[in-house]
């Protein structure tokens, strides 16, 4: 009985010895902590990933991980941050989709009756109706809308979440209408040349200032217009004349209403007296059985200009034309008859020094006469064409003496 006891002792004893080791293993296993995975995934992606309030990456994202709770934050610019409370167990992969909501607006404003208009946001230049926005983070904000010859618009804008805020702008006008009549002239309004003669235009309301010209012979005219709004007004405006004066005297006597022309257009008779624009003319004046006559002249602003014409008769102006005629004929025939004994002069003096060139006895006096000889002769030269010339002039005076 005792030995059965002691065998009974001593294979619990065994069993716990034998037991030992491996209930100490399992303990170890479980002390064990194996790596785990966690995947992120968003929709859009690129969304920065913020982990137990630490920057981790951007989605797409996949890294290891202590195994636990952690809390896990999602954000990307124009979206809904997103967040959740993970618990990753030892060494497993965790996988999660994030789908963010949008948080922009976008801001569509076009304007009417016309497009084109400025777009300001907060102040700042950001486009041109029809005007599309980029994404905006949803809120209000401040528009303007200004457009040259209509009223500046402001108006706030609230921008909901993934949604288009589209307004359509009514402009009311800010012009009216001005017409310009300025014979023969160039309108300029505010500076900037407008038309010729006439012009219609439509300004902002307001004063402008209008000008006309013409040319130097005009002085130019402004006036300040005060344009309203859905108004047509009608200027006149006309550059003032600059005036002198001229008087036209014909004599003799017989001829004293000689017709007068000035710049080609017939004035009347003379004695004649008139005003006139500024600026250069060319008178005329004319009478049969006179010879007519014309003078350039200058007209000056405030200023009377006279002209005196000495009118000769056809007849008279032949006398005049014979006698210059006759008169070059004795003078070039008398010049030529100089110029004739002036050249036999010369050229007895030319064969003198030549001769003594020829019988010189020293070489000094061959020398001195030699050139005595040479300076004669180009003088006779000279003279004989003076000889010739003047003998072409006397017969020409004479031909034409006689065909008068």
């Amino acid at each position: 009985m005792k030995k059965n006891q002691l065998l009974s002792v001593c294979l619990m004893v065994s069993i716990l010895f034998l037991s030992f080791p491996l209930y100490a293993q399992k303990t170890d296993t479980a002390s064990i902590v194996l790596p785990s995975i966690i995947q992120l995934n968003s929709e859009p992606p690129d969304a920065q990933i913020y982990i137990d309030g630490a920057f981790a990456g951007v989605t797409p994202f996949q890294e290891q991980i202590v195994p636990g709770n952690h809390r896990i934050v999602v954000k990307k610019e124009m979206y809904l941050a997103d967040s959740v409370d993970m618990f990753i167990p030892n060494g497993s992969t965790k996988v999660k989709q994030f789908d963010l909501k949008a948080n922009y607006g976008v801001a569509e404003i076009q304007t009417t009756p016309v497009q084109g208009a400025e777009v300001f946001l907060n102040n700042v230049f950001v486009g041109i109706t029809p005007y599309v926005s980029q994404r905006m983070i949803s809120g209000q904000y401040s528009f303007r809308v200004e457009k040259k010859m209509y009223k500046t618009v402001s108006l706030n804008l609230i921008l909901e979440k993934g949604a288009i805020n589209t307004q359509v702008i009514a402009l009311p006008v800010n012009f009216g209408t001005l017409n310009v009549r300025s014979t023969k002239s160039n309108i300029l309004i505010d500076g900037k040349p407008a038309g010729k003669d006439e012009c219609t235009i439509q300004l902002d309301s307001g004063k402008h200032l209008v000008r006309a010209e013409r040319s130097f012979q005009y002085s130019p005219v402004e006036q300040l217009v005060d344009i309203e709004v859905s108004t047509t007004r009608l200027l006149e405006l006309n550059p003032k004349p600059r005036y002198g004066s001229l008087s036209v005297i014909v004599e003799p006597h017989n001829a004293s209403d000689a017709d007068v022309s000035v710049s080609d257009e017939l004035k009347g008779k003379a004695p004649l007296v008139m005003q006139s624009l500024i600026g250069d003319y060319t008178v005329h004046v004319s009478k049969n059985a006179y010879l007519s006559e014309l003078q350039e002249i200058t007209v000056r602003e405030n200023e009377h200009t006279k002209v005196k014409f000495d009118l000769i008769t056809v007849e008279e102006s032949r006398r005049r034309s014979i006698n210059n005629w006759k008169r070059s004929k004795w003078i070039s025939a008398g010049v030529g008859l100089f110029a004739a004994g002036t050249s036999a002069y010369l050229n007895y003096r030319v064969n003198g020094h030549y001769q003594s060139y020829v019988s010189a006895k020293t070489t000094e006096r061959a020398l001195y006469f030699r050139e005595r000889t040479n300076t004669t002769n180009r003088y006779f030269s000279i003279s004989i064409g003076v000889l010739g010339t003047a003998a072409i002039t006397s017969l020409y005076s004479w031909i034409k003496e006689g065909s008068f």
